[in-house]
């Protein structure tokens, strides 16, 4: 007896298996359904219409050709209020991981009168989601929305690695929180080398944070998104984030803190680039009640000049703060790297070994691409320590150009309404809507426009009830959306 007991923890061990989709499970759910702990679902390319619940299962879902190829489209759940595409809600660690999917079409999980995480739902746990591309979740709720592309809820989540691109969060009586990314309550993710890009919420459209969380927030390029509050970072009620060696660019806001907004929470921002963003206050950042905000070794434009501190705020100007344009070159990685070694933002980091580049092993004393000059720090997401993490990445693993976008308010719908959508870049735009048997119903929109956020009259009283399509197309890229009618 004592020896059998000696072996069944032996066999165990060697049990873990590679679970094939489509080839020996027809979809991804099926897969993970019949997994255990520590096995591999590898997924062929293709798109699956799912909507995926990792079951508190330690296993690692896997793509085989990376996300440009392979897609989990979420936009048909079962359940209605259990909308999100991918779901993490069962206590998962770290060992259940999602890599290399394109994330796209959930409805997000209703709670109450809010929606929670359409693309990516983390509850109560703390999985790995690396290198994927999660795009076109336009979350709309009655109250409030949280968390379009990822959402990490009393989660220690790693976030690493991804495109999260063209979410939207939106509300009809409250607020949406966080276009990309959003943590809340309680929640510490490690948010790094991710590219966050034309996202739109009410308050973070790329990052947003709330409800005493921590968060440590490095090498990420954030740039494109627009909100009312915080274009690009939201900090709000108590958290206290680490933020280091970003690029906050050309983000928008409609009226407070175009690069990063922050109240009542304690922010640290060290060799970051907060560069182009634009709001009638806090062009780059703005500190409201209750907030104290840390800068050292930065490039903010226009210096002070570009900052709102409320007079119940603290904003410490340190060491290291310049003012000077960061040379921008678009590259591999995206239009944020700088343009060579020359550029005021090469070299100009903290100074501490702590915060080196890395070190080319071919050029001792120079910093390994695409960090530049020396090993001292470059400011921005391509610089530090972490700026290694960009050599490993895979072919293609980059951002996408920037896709449109649309929300219907509100949605269910009774009479008239909006729609809500973002051009990209200038070009034809036409703005249709369908019944479901696909024959067309009326044309809002057909004709140039110009870049940005929009806004087309619904006029559905005279319309039955039921589901319309919504196609946004702005030149070959388009987005479609659902509305429901009621009478």
């Amino acid at each position: 007896m004592k020896h059998q007991l000696l072996c069944i923890p032996a066999l165990a061990c060697a049990t873990a298996s590679t679970l094939h989709v489509p080839s020996a499970y027809p979809g991804i759910q099926d897969a993970i359904d019949a997994s255990s702990d520590g096995d591999t679902v590898l997924v062929a390319p293709g798109i699956y219409q799912e909507n995926i619940r990792f079951l508190g299962k330690a296993v690692v879902l896997i793509s085989e050709s990376g996300y440009a190829l392979t897609t989990i489209d979420g936009s048909d759940p079962a359940d209605p209020d259990s909308g999100s595409v991918v779901s993490f809600i069962d206590g998962e660690g770290p060992g259940s991981e999602l890599t290399g999917f394109t994330v796209t079409g959930g409805t997000g999980t209703q709670s109450g009168t809010n929606r929670r995480g359409r693309g990516v739902f983390c509850l109560g746990s703390s999985p790995t989601i690396r290198e994927n591309l999660v795009t076109g979740n336009s979350i709309f709720s009655v109250d409030n929305s949280y968390g379009a592309g990822v959402l990490c809820s009393t989660s220690d989540a790693s976030v690493e690695g991804n495109v999260i691109s063209s979410n939207s969060a939106g509300s009809q009586n409250g607020h949406g929180y966080g276009g990309g990314i959003c943590f809340v309550l309680g929640s510490s993710p490690d948010i790094s080398h991710n590219h966050v890009l034309g996202n739109q919420a009410t308050y973070g459209g790329g990052i947003y944070g709330k409800h005493e969380s921590y968060a440590v927030i490095t090498n990420n390029a954030v740039y494109w998104n627009s909100a009312f509050g915080g274009g690009g970072l939201c900090c709000n009620a108590g958290i206290t984030p680490e933020v280091c060696n970003n690029s906050f660019c050309y983000n928008e806001a409609s009226a407070e803190g175009g690069g990063v907004w922050s109240t009542e929470s304690d922010v640290v921002l060290m060799n970051d680039i907060i560069w182009g963003n634009g709001a009638p206050s806090g062009t780059q950042i703005w500190a409201g009640d209750g907030s104290a905000v840390d800068l050292e070794y930065c490039d903010v434009q226009y210096g002070e000049d570009s900052v709102y501190c409320h007079p119940g705020a603290s904003m410490t100007w340190g060491a290291g703060i310049i003012d000077a344009a960061p040379g921008f070159a678009p590259g591999p990685l995206s239009p944020f790297q700088l343009s060579g070694s020359e550029s005021p933002c090469a070299d100009a980091g903290n100074p501490s070994t702590a915060y080196c580049d890395p070190e080319d092993p071919a050029n001792p004393g120079s910093a390994l691409w695409p960090a530049l000059g020396t090993v001292i720090n470059d400011m921005g997401a391509y610089g530090g320590g972490g700026a290694g993490y960009w050599v490993g990445m895979p072919p293609g693993q980059v951002a996408p150009p920037l896709q449109p976008c649309m929300a219907v308010s509100p949605n269910p719908l009774r009479g008239t309404g909006s729609v809500l959508y973002s051009v990209p870049s200038p070009g034809p735009v036409t703005l249709e809507v369908y019944d479901v048997s696909g024959r067309l119903v009326g044309t809002l929109v057909d004709g140039f426009s110009p870049a940005g956020d929009k806004t087309a009259a619904l006029d559905c009283s005279d319309l039955s009830a039921g589901v319309l399509l919504i196609r946004l197309e702005c030149g070959k890229a388009a987005a479609v959306g659902r509305v429901v009618i009621l009478r």
